[in-house]
């Protein structure tokens, strides 16, 4: 019996904006080196604060990003989240 993805990696997957848990909207925040906009992501629904952390990726151009020297911001705008499985 083939096993079933977890609902979070079919949302990375395809890209989709609606939270596998409560349809409410996801969103991405980017955290890494701004030179070579390598870092990490926090994937999660502004409703029930659940989400994803996505390590060592490359942020695309043009997309916002936080400085890994300032955790705090990053922390500020990601707010409390309650990090799952994949």
């Amino acid at each position: 019996m083939p096993r079933r993805q977890s609902p979070w990696l079919e949302l990375l997957k395809h890209g989709s904006t609606a939270c596998p848990r409560c349809s409410g909207l996801v969103e991405t925040f980017y955290c890494g080196d701004l030179g070579s906009r390598v870092g990490f992501s926090i994937v999660r629904c502004a409703s029930c604060r659940r989400g994803v952390q996505v390590s060592r990726l490359r942020v695309p151009d043009g997309l916002p990003m936080f400085s890994f020297d300032d955790p705090e911001a990053f922390g500020a705008a990601v707010g409390p989240v309650t990090l799952v499985s994949l």
